[in-house]
């Protein structure tokens, strides 16, 4: 049984975010900049190998310890995002929202703009979390939503109640981080990269925060701690926007960031959930995929590889009790796979904290008419034979030292 959708908690919604429904003013200008050129600790001046899948590198403006807030809000315009090799790396604009009180920020949910692995080439919106008391780290592609530059998105997190966080797009609710305590201390917004050789710009403005007694702030607060390869743009008080610009392989034009845009259309397609027997030719691309993403995050050998067909929906219910809902608000009920494999699986700097998230289980959401990864995810505990089977039927693409 699928738990009630969180679209129909309007009134949480409204809660978490105050001007759910209405949209905010954008600023048509910025006011006056300090230009701070600041590197991530430990960070040098940039050579070939500043930035790897091991060590990611930020470009951000960091509010923590923030005042306890329960929902932040900003319009993001990417101006340029570019990976030069989308097979092995990634680049995005995002915004990340702490949660469970914690200032490190060790626990959040983040929201943005990427390209690259383990998505592929061209643009894709998505939202993520690293959740406490072992929820594991999930990320979901927004499906529907095309991801274009010189743009202003409306991207908000917000406390929900029961221990979740809604995530929303212009004013569509496209997911649900459950099982993620309140509240917030940690605010931070910009760019991630895994190597040198990305283009990254973007502007974030109308910042908005909202305190656990539901007063909305028209700042992020603080002077902002900036961190960066590359330079971050701060106005002065009241701080309520900033922008931030890295180029490591040339000039940020407008034909090079057009070029970028190729294939950046996430498109909502609603497929029948596939058949219960998975041909050959599809186990084996399932395995392939499966063994893509195991490979970037570590493991060169998994194994107790299983297949279920279900909908996207209740796979990511099932794997993490997300809420995963296209661009247009609602669950995404498209027919895919889930695929479970074990072995040994490492996400290095997750979030600008840093956090290495490390697990035994890899889950995958795949399309079965693309084969494109859809949602991912590492945890510790393996679903059983018996929770996969409330999917569906199940199918053993790989057993243990195949």
């Amino acid at each position: 049984m699928l738990r009630p959708h969180p679209l129909g908690k309007r009134r949480a919604l409204q809660n978490a975010f105050p001007g759910f429904g209405r949209r905010l003013a954008v600023l048509v200008g910025l006011p006056s900049v300090l230009t701070l050129l600041v590197l991530w600790p430990g960070a040098s001046a940039a050579s070939a190998d500043t930035c790897t899948l091991s060590s990611h590198c930020y470009n951000v403006a960091l509010w923590a310890p923030s005042d306890t807030n329960s929902a932040i809000a900003a319009y993001m315009d990417v101006k340029c995002l570019y990976e030069s090799d989308p097979s092995s790396d990634f680049v995005d604009e995002e915004i990340w929202e702490g949660t469970d009180d914690n200032s490190a920020g060790d626990y959040w949910v983040e929201t943005g703009m990427t390209e690259g692995t383990p998505w592929g080439s061209g643009r894709v919106f998505f939202w993520a979390d690293l959740r406490p008391n072992g929820g594991g780290y999930n990320e979901h592609e927004v499906s529907g939503l095309s991801a274009q530059i010189n743009t202003n998105y409306l991207l908000n997190i917000g406390y929900g109640g029961e221990d979740e966080w809604l995530v929303s797009i212009d004013d569509a609710l496209v997911g649900t981080s459950t099982a993620n305590p309140p509240y917030s201390q940690y605010v931070s917004g910009g760019s991630e990269f895994t190597n040198d050789s990305v283009r990254a710009a973007a502007s974030f403005s109308s910042l908005e925060w909202t305190g656990v007694g539901g007063t909305v702030y028209t700042s992020w607060g603080g002077e902002g701690v900036v961190y960066g390869l590359g330079s971050v743009s701060v106005p002065a008080a009241p701080y309520t926007s900033f922008s931030n610009y890295y180029d490591g392989t040339g000039s940020c034009t407008a034909d090079e960031a057009a070029q970028s845009s190729s294939g950046s259309t996430s498109a909502e397609v609603v497929n029948p959930v596939p058949p219960a027997t998975i041909s050959g030719a599809t186990q084996s691309a399932l395995l392939g995929k499966t063994d893509s993403v195991a490979s970037w995050l570590g493991e060169a050998a998994p194994e107790n590889i299983t297949a279920v067909p279900t909908t996207r929906y209740a796979a990511n219910q099932l794997v993490s009790g997300a809420a995963v809902n296209s661009a247009s608000g609602q669950p995404d009920t498209t027919g895919v796979y889930l695929v479970q494999a074990t072995g040994n699986f490492t996400l290095s700097g997750a979030g600008p904290s840093g956090s290495q998230v490390s697990g035994s289980v890899l889950t995958l959401v795949i399309d079965p008419t693309t084969n494109q990864l859809l949602d991912w995810g590492i945890r510790q505990t393996p679903l059983t034979e018996a929770q996969l089977a409330t999917l569906g039927t199940t199918t053993t693409l790989q057993e243990a030292g195949q």
